[in-house]
């Protein structure tokens, strides 16, 4: 009698011409989502606002503002042409013949994007740190198959790091807490007492998407939760939901796309990371793609720390006048002068939100009228901070602030 057991599918080998394809779909998507995404926020590239802006060196705070347009320009050529390579070898469907010279792009794309990063901090935003990561990447492979295996271990590590940033008082009691209870009412659900229980079960979800998407057997799965990840986010940070800024909507759609095109199908684990000893640079280079987000003074945003508000922090408080005429404090709203301003969040560092304060207190001459408070990372059990006031007339101490980078305005 014939067994009717059904056997179970096992994952097919990746193919030379497997792992070509997905590199051109890669590059593709990334180099498109730069585009993209510079061009939402173009004041941000080019400095023609007259938001502050902090360079990460000091020795960077007088440099003239032709620097920017020369290391964007060579950034918009770079990818452009990269991005153009990669669509005409898809169309084409042939084997890519200019690996060599979209890696001399691909170096030429990261150093700029590097430049514009030392010119001013705030261009660290979550998704350009991304992408660059990619042109790193991009530059060293030197075979497709390095490619994807470094780009997955880097992506997967994204997820990975930023559900750790997420098991955090201040995520579950606050945004996490926010951003169920909307999710909830958008599929007409009443929030629950217990609401704090299912933004606590957001990271796991995140965590389990990045466990699922490092092994073969595993990696569809990981994919549809991610896609199910993705959705529910841009579902609740969309204008039905909490209204975020559009930027973050369109980088959780090329973050899955991203996802979808290094991780499916799944597939056995050919010529992965294990094999990396054939490229040593390659190999020690994502170690280090991995790791450093473990680095105590890491900053929040390039160590994958995404909606997680526990990063510290610097206010800036003017004195005005409550309802009986009694003079208080109230806090300008950087982050919201930084989306009107930008269209992006502002980034979230007491170091570069120190800069911000001190040049817009000198430009508005508060004076006597303002002061500054500097807030630590909040204690991921209680949520607490500890708080440093600095009036006016009080002196900073310009060599000993704390900060390992620059945290003094452009001139």
């Amino acid at each position: 009698m014939r067994d009717q057991t059904p056997t179970q599918e096992l994952p097919r080998p990746e193919t030379a011409a497997t792992f070509d394809r997905r590199a051109e779909n890669l590059t593709a998507i990334w180099t498109l989502g730069l585009l993209v995404l510079i061009g939402m926020t173009f004041r941000l590239w080019t400095g023609i606002s007259d938001f502050p802006q902090i360079p990460l060196l000091k020795s960077l705070v007088g440099a003239p503002l032709i620097a920017d347009g020369v290391a964007l320009g060579i950034l918009f050529l770079s990818t452009s042409f990269l991005m153009a390579c990669s669509f005409g070898q898809i169309l084409q469907r042939t084997k890519n013949r200019s690996g060599n010279t979209k890696r001399i792009a691909a170096a030429i794309c990261a150093v700029s994007i590097l430049c514009l990063f030392l010119l001013n901090q705030h261009r660290l935003q979550p998704w350009a740190w991304q992408f660059f990561l990619y042109a790193v990447l991009v530059t060293l492979a030197k075979r497709p198959d390095e490619l994807i295996a470094s780009a997955r271990w880097v992506t997967a590590s994204i997820y990975f790091f930023s559900a750790v940033s997420k098991f955090d008082y201040q995520f579950i009691y606050g945004l996490g807490g926010t951003m169920a209870q909307t999710l909830a009412g958008l599929v007409g659900v009443e929030a629950p007492e217990w609401i704090n229980f299912i933004a606590a079960l957001m990271p796991v979800f995140e965590l389990l998407v990045a466990v699922l998407l490092l092994f073969g057997r595993t990696r569809k799965t990981g994919v549809v939760l991610a896609a199910i990840f993705h959705t529910a986010l841009i579902a609740t940070l969309g204008p039905w939901g909490l209204d975020h800024h559009l930027g973050v909507l369109v980088w959780n759609l090329f973050f899955f796309l991203i996802a979808a095109v290094l991780f499916w199908p799944s597939v056995v684990e050919h010529n992965e990371l294990a094999n990396g000893k054939q490229n040593a640079v390659l190999f020690a280079v994502t170690i280090a793609m991995l790791l450093y987000p473990m680095l105590p003074h890491c900053d929040h945003w390039i160590a994958w720390g995404l909606y997680s508000p526990n990063n510290s922090r610097c206010e800036l408080e003017a004195v005005g006048q409550n309802n009986e005429g009694e003079a208080i404090f109230h806090r300008i709203d950087l982050g919201e002068m930084s989306l009107q301003r930008l269209n992006v969040p502002i980034y979230p560092s007491a170091r570069f939100q120190l800069g911000v304060a001190l040049a817009i207190q000198e430009k508005d001459s508060l004076g006597n009228r303002s002061r500054i408070v500097v807030k630590s990372r909040s204690n991921r059990l209680t949520g607490q901070r500890e708080s440093t006031v600095f009036s006016a007339d009080q002196q900073w101490n310009k060599d000993n602030r704390g900060f390992l980078f620059n945290w003094t305005p452009r001139q």
